[in-house]
């Protein structure tokens, strides 16, 4: 078995062909993906077991209550950045709120790859995550950690 040489991440979605989908956006931003699931009880699991650097987060998740899905990344794995992905603007302040680095459109396959290409240069550089911060542009509009 080969270890992956550079971040790992985990999808949770319901939905198979938009699991496909993530992973090959994942694999792109040079993230290696562990699992992709369904329901909280994936999500928990893989995290834990791959040591997940990043999760990938569709909302609603299966089993869970919301935006919880994120304390519960973290309870698992600390060190777990979680992007939740929702078409719903007026959750971002709430994900922030509850520990996800960033929420993106859950359509918005560009401003995915922004947050991840970004989440994997700080992990390269092992930056510390700061205070999290807007980031814009034509094609993004999300808020994500600033790079040290």
């Amino acid at each position: 078995m080969t270890l992956p040489s550079g971040p790992v991440g985990v999808v949770c979605d319901d939905r198979p062909d938009v699991r496909r989908t993530l992973r090959a956006v994942l694999e792109r931003c040079g993230i290696s993906l562990a699992a992709g699931v369904h329901d909280l009880d994936g999500l928990l699991d893989a995290v834990a077991s791959a040591s997940a650097d990043v999760a990938v987060v569709t909302l609603p998740v299966a089993g869970s209550n919301g935006l919880d899905v994120v304390a519960a990344v973290h309870r698992v794995a600390p060190r777990c950045r979680v992007v939740v992905l929702s078409p719903f603007e007026a959750l971002e302040g709430p994900a922030l709120d509850a520990g996800a680095v960033a929420l993106v459109d859950d359509r918005d396959l560009r401003g995915l790859a922004a947050v991840l290409t970004r989440l994997v240069d700080e992990t390269a550089h092992t930056a510390p995550v700061g205070d999290l911060v807007p980031v814009q542009g034509p094609a993004v509009d999300v808020a994500v950690a600033p790079s040290a």
